[in-house]
């Protein structure tokens, strides 16, 4: 996923910060778990499943944004494979959330399914607009925090 620029106070609470990107990870695998008490504070989101569809091809992807702080948010797509790099394509992540993906037409072009490898970009996009919500959303409530001094005990 695409680093996110963190704001000068967050090295006075690492913990905070830290506990943003646990909530992160911990929707990214699917346990991130509801709230039972509505008097706790709480994120108040839908209980959303990003569907990744299964890499079909051999080696590890890479997605690295192209420019920090762009809109829209373009990443680059790389394949690894034993250790050879590979530029696949691009996934382009709008703020409104519409997601683009494509293939570089000079990358396997032999490859009889390409609909699949797209699907699979596609679901990387959905993904990343989704963290980036989250993170914006998690990072406003801990900034809130931060700055009025309520802070320990949260």
């Amino acid at each position: 996923m695409a680093p996110r620029s963190h704001e000068r106070w967050w090295t006075y609470q690492p913990a905070l910060h830290d506990r943003v990107h646990e909530v992160i990870d911990q929707f990214l695998d699917g346990t991130l778990e509801l709230a039972t008490d509505n008097g706790e504070p709480h994120l108040h989101m839908s209980n959303l499943e990003v569907q990744r569809p299964i890499w079909p091809l051999p080696g590890e992807l890479t997605v690295e944004p192209v420019r920090e702080d762009a809109e829209p948010l373009v990443l680059s797509v790389r394949l690894d494979e034993d250790g050879i790099l590979e530029d696949v394509g691009a996934i382009i992540v709008h703020e409104n959330g519409q997601v683009d993906a494509f293939l570089h037409d000079d990358w396997q072009p032999w490859l009889p399914d390409h609909e699949s490898v797209v699907q699979h970009l596609l679901a990387l996009g959905a993904e990343e607009f989704v963290v980036d919500v989250l993170h914006d959303e998690l990072d406003a409530g801990v900034t809130g925090v931060i700055l009025t001094g309520d802070v320990d005990g949260h």
